[in-house]
């Protein structure tokens, strides 16, 4: 005679099952992760020379976007962008994939941001190494990267510096390049404090199939629970 228990645990793998078919094609569809913290640490460092700029990020906005959570042409970015809104807040895309930026094809993208600008578009599994204000990780040097495009900065490839093509662990900027962020319309000042306004957008393929999908799962697990064992 099957237990509760086994009743229970039949209707957690049914659950798993269900969540594995939402999110098995789209694995880090609207998965948004971003620490300020550390997007702080890049941007106040000692090069800013008493004049750190601190991030702010926003709250999370869904975007129900089935053909952008994977960009592979000009046009599709584009698309994607046009989906924020104007400055001075930078708006900043998580999505599944990035394949194409500025006319290149490159599988290797991670990231993509406007020169000048204030879009840029991350791949979401990567910037998930946010680290921390003591030690931002990989994410967040990615997320800052891109930052620095949208803030007006080029590339960097005779020294480490966090404007390298090739993202590494060295996010240095220097006096030349935080004149350069400082005289950006990005930069905003509030009673005295320099700062930048973040607004992270999730890009998912269809929200509300996966809501009412995770509820019908919610609602069969908890009428399993009900039922006498058999």
């Amino acid at each position: 005679m099957p237990s509760p228990f086994r009743n229970q645990q039949r209707s957690m793998q049914l659950l798993a099952s269900i969540l594995f078919c939402l999110v098995g094609g789209s694995a880090w569809a609207g998965f948004v992760t971003i620490d300020p913290g550390a997007l702080t640490t890049i941007y106040s460092q000692s090069s800013f020379d008493g004049t750190p700029v601190q991030v702010r990020v926003n709250p999370t906005v869904t975007l129900n976007a089935p053909g952008l959570t994977t960009i592979n042409t000009e046009a599709q970015l584009d698309a994607l962008f046009n989906l924020g809104g104007a400055g001075p807040t930078i708006d900043v895309f998580f999505v599944d994939a990035i394949n194409e930026c500025g006319g290149d094809l490159s599988p290797q993208t991670i990231g993509c941001g406007e020169e000048p600008g204030n879009k840029l578009a991350v791949e979401s599994a990567f910037a998930a190494n946010t680290g921390n204000a003591a030690a931002p990780g990989p994410g967040s040097i990615l997320i800052g990267h891109e930052v620095g495009h949208n803030l007006g900065l080029d590339h960097v490839v005779s020294s480490p510096n966090l404007m390298n093509p090739t993202l590494g662990t060295n996010f240095t900027l220097t006096s030349n390049q935080v004149s350069t962020i400082l005289h950006s319309s990005l930069v905003q000042t509030d009673n005295g404090q320099r700062f930048i306004s973040i607004t992270p957008f999730a890009v998912v393929p269809e929200p509300a199939t996966m809501l009412f999908a995770l509820a019908g799962a919610l609602w069969l697990l908890q009428r399993a629970r009900r039922q006498p064992p058999a």
